[in-house]
């Protein structure tokens, strides 16, 4: 067991990072492969696991039909993999497909790939919703609108979209919702609205403006239709963030993130009016304290 998580937190580690040294990566997984071989029967999802890790690096290679070869030799010990870890067969399927999405030029995902991807995805929410609802299935389908807005699937990103935002409003419209249901629905608008207007996370204070891009610039995200959508996501959760504690730390944070955002695309009156609401809740107009420096990550040699 130990093994078998160390190895999917391994991978998605290292699946952050570009593939130029896949065939050294290739070697390496094949290594792990053998190992989790001999004990297959014992542990057959880190068996399933390590089959899938090869499988992925020879699609990063384009080593395509190695690829598929690899990945369908790993679906009967995932299923049995079930009888160790609960659901290892559909968050199998699921993680290949979010695997696939990073795609393999560059870490891009290539227009030609974009069917192998849909087919992933769909087969692996097929058996996802064929079972009770696990607890992470709202976090599956948010992953889902991702990979289909990169795929252009618009029927099947609407369709997931829908059913996500259907249970925001369920959750809006109860006052007496519980905390994890409000703290859900309020994570779940935010990721919606970086799906709509990717932008990232951003740490400090802007001290530059972006410039929004015209809506005739139809290639782009970043344009001044996309930016007002996700505004309107954003203060539907900042709306359910209020419902919390003024004390709340993450209550605090959906404010300050939202002046940061508004002060990078130039919104100087409505980033004005989240710093006087920050304000409130700390009890301060300190600048130092309404937007702490940024602290060095000690130790990660990353600042």
């Amino acid at each position: 067991m130990i093994k078998h998580q160390a190895l999917i937190a391994l991978f998605v580690l290292s699946s952050a990072f570009s593939s130029q040294a896949a065939f050294g990566d290739i070697e390496d997984c094949q290594r792990t492969l053998m190992e989790a071989e001999v004990n297959q029967k014992e542990d057959p999802s880190f068996y399933a696991q390590a089959l899938l890790n090869l499988a992925i690096e020879y699609y990063k290679a384009g080593q395509l039909e190695k690829s598929e070869e690899t990945f369908r030799k790993s679906i009967e010990p995932a299923k049995a993999g079930e009888s160790l870890v609960a659901d290892n067969y559909p968050n199998h399927l699921m993680t290949y497909a979010l695997l696939l999405s990073e795609g393999r030029e560059g870490m891009v995902l290539p227009k030609e790939d974009f069917k192998r991807v849909d087919t992933a995805l769909i087969e692996a929410l097929k058996v996802m919703e064929a079972r009770p609802d696990p607890g992470n299935r709202k976090g599956n389908y948010a992953s889902a609108v991702e990979i289909f807005d990169k795929t252009g699937n618009t029927e099947e990103r609407e369709k997931y979209k829908k059913l996500l935002l259907d249970f925001c409003k369920k959750v809006e419209e109860d006052s007496g919702a519980s905390k994890e249901d409000v703290n859900l629905a309020l994570a779940t608008l935010y990721k919606l609205a970086e799906i709509e207007f990717p932008c990232g996370p951003i740490r400090e204070l802007p001290t530059t403006v972006a410039r929004l891009e015209p809506d005739s610039a139809t290639a782009s995200k970043r344009t001044e239709s996309h930016f007002k959508r996700a505004e309107v996501l954003k203060l539907r959760a900042l709306k359910l963030g209020d419902r919390l504690p003024k004390d709340n730390v993450q209550r605090i944070d959906l404010h300050r993130q939202l002046v940061y955002w508004y002060m990078l695309f130039g919104q100087t009156k409505k980033a004005d009016e989240q710093k006087e609401v920050l304000s409130g809740l700390l009890g301060t107009s300190e600048s130092f304290l309404l937007f702490p420096a940024r602290q060095p990550c000690r130790g990660c040699g990353m600042g």
